[in-house]
């Protein structure tokens, strides 16, 4: 083609250009006003695609799984999110237990809620509860009236069994005709004191509102969440230690374990004492921490770290109760002469500092495109300023923590 007729088309296309009126490309659909920048241009202008964000939630939570666009992972999720967990959890005891190297084990439960925006910015609250430990150290003391046949819980009859004979029974209630002091224990079904020595025993909550932020995607796709908030905790810690004794008639303690050389026609009085204590931890701070998390097709794999400081409020309550039993004689049947009760209770305070920290590690799995089930591990120590056991002067243990959490999460 020559240079005259390639001049003479360009000549022809800017001529139709010139005479055809002014046309848009499609406007972007906002859930708010459009944005105009400083120089009075509007971007709308010259976006030509639907903002993937104007269409509301469809709440379809049973949906098939996502598993992202165009090769590059499932996009970050926003709206609200939630989770429950189940956890198994290692408790460590007392320091001044003389078995305090180990610990034992419980069952609790942990609750996420919260709400991430779409400018990647949110809150979230969570909430702790774990019932125990609860781990005594338990012996048996038959006491001098070891047997009430006239308790109906031992009458052999159409509803209830002689447990002395080897029996069971269902305890449904003792008889009501006979004062408590002279029925026997429903447990055991005959007259005995179960003497307890607390080895580990307590109740953990915690409530967390935190300040949470989404910063842009690692690399390979990967994500971190930094968060900061207020955090409150109760540890609450009950120790008991009770003891048994027989007393002759002139008044000599001979412990729970009579000599054998001791007559027992003559051991006819008997003491228990109950001494308990509980210390309750009221702790009131900050913290700060960090979420990481990556998709890999269906899995959600997932880890957090938390530090914390709080200002520790003590309260203890001591209380030491004891009964004192005298009887005519001993044996089946015996009825007391009498018995004497003595209450004393006595109370505490103090406060402490305590820091401490948090590590979890999770892999879920989606089911659906909103729900999934994880699996994880947590560790969690408050370093000092636990008040445990009956000195209120030993108020600056610590407590470790740690075990595997199972659960659900919706959009988390």
């Amino acid at each position: 083609m020559s240079i005259r007729k390639i001049f003479g088309s360009f000549a022809t296309i800017a001529a139709l250009a010139l005479l055809v009126s002014h046309v848009n490309a499609q406007h972007e659909i906002h859930r708010g006003m459009p944005i105009i920048d400083p120089d009075g241009n509007d971007p709308d202008l010259w976006h030509p695609f639907v903002d993937t964000t104007a269409f509301p939630h469809d709440f379809q939570f049973f949906a098939p799984a996502e598993f992202g666009e165009f090769g590059n992972g499932a996009e970050a999720p926003t709206g609200w999110f939630a989770t429950a967990d189940r956890m198994h959890i290692y408790f460590s005891r007392p320091r001044d237990e003389p078995s305090h190297t180990e610990g034992d084990f419980t069952w609790g439960n942990r609750f996420t809620v919260g709400y991430m925006s779409e400018e990647d910015h949110g809150w979230f609250a969570e909430f702790w509860n774990i019932s125990g430990p609860n781990v005594f150290a338990v012996t048996e003391a038959e006491r001098v009236n070891v047997l009430n046949t006239n308790d109906e819980i031992n009458t052999v009859s159409q509803n209830y069994v002689d447990l002395r004979s080897g029996g069971t029974v269902t305890v449904m209630d003792q008889n009501p005709g006979v004062p408590l002091s002279d029925q026997n224990n429903a447990i055991s079904g005959d007259r005995r004191y179960f003497i307890r020595d607390s080895l580990n025993a307590a109740n953990h909550t915690s409530l967390e509102i935190n300040k949470s932020f989404r910063w842009k995607p690692l690399h390979y796709g990967s994500r971190i969440e930094p968060f900061f908030g207020f955090r409150y905790m109760n540890f609450q810690d009950y120790w008991e230690q009770d003891s048994y004794s027989r007393i002759t008639d002139l008044g000599v303690d001979v412990g729970q374990v009579p000599p054998l050389t001791q007559d027992p026609s003559l051991l006819q009085n008997e003491r228990f004492d109950q001494l308990t204590s509980r210390f309750d931890n009221h702790m009131v701070g900050g913290q700060f921490g960090a979420r990481w998390y990556k998709v890999k097709g269906r899995w959600n794999l997932s880890s957090e770290i938390r530090a914390f400081l709080f200002s520790n409020f003590q309260f203890q309550r001591t209380q030491l109760h004891s009964e004192l039993t005298f009887y005519n004689n001993t044996g089946v049947d015996e009825m007391p002469e009498g018995v004497f009760l003595n209450n004393t209770i006595t109370s505490a305070n103090a406060t402490e500092f305590v820091f401490g920290g948090e590590v979890r590690a999770e892999a879920a799995y989606e089911l659906t495109r909103d729900v999934s089930v994880r699996l994880g591990i947590t560790f969690s120590e408050l370093g000092r300023g636990i008040g445990r056991g009956n000195n209120i002067n030993r108020n600056d243990q610590s407590v470790t923590m740690f075990g595997t959490t199972f659960g659900v999460d919706y959009k988390r």
